[in-house]
């Protein structure tokens, strides 16, 4: 195994998938933010606020405009938020979920990254289980 210079270790023994199973620094899963706003992860059944639920491909613009479309962004994301939790897509779906998002930094554009990764957001209180196929149950209309 090397040591690259921004200190995650990296090995060819082990698949993507494989490295994903389980606790990884690759992997999002359940989040609270730290004092600074930075994602720390945590357990899904320890309190949280922030879950990854997938991303999507942003179609071809300007790294400017990436994020730009805040309310668009936030639409994509509900959708992927449903798509998880398995709850409808309807007009009631804000209300279920809030989100956040990021947007891949400036070099990772460059470079073909466009990946906007999506969060279901729980407005703040906490949660102690994943909303992973969850349905109403777990994203009840608040």
């Amino acid at each position: 195994m090397a040591a690259p210079s921004n200190g995650i270790r990296t090995t060819t023994r082990c698949s993507t998938p494989a490295a994903l199973k389980g606790p990884s620094p690759l992997a999002f899963g359940c989040l609270n933010e730290d004092r600074y706003g930075a994602f720390e992860q945590t357990d899904c059944a320890r309190p949280h606020t922030f879950e990854y639920v997938g991303s999507w491909t942003a179609p071809g613009t300007s790294y400017a405009d990436a994020g730009r479309d805040e309310d668009g962004v936030h639409a994509k994301c509900r959708i992927l938020v449903a798509r998880y939790a398995k709850v409808p897509v309807d007009g009631v779906l804000r209300y279920r979920t809030g989100t956040s998002y990021l947007v891949p930094s400036a070099e990772a554009w460059a470079r073909g990254d466009r990946g906007i990764r999506c969060f279901y957001w729980s407005g703040g209180t906490k949660v102690t289980r994943s909303i992973k196929g969850g349905g109403t149950k777990a994203l009840p209309v608040r």
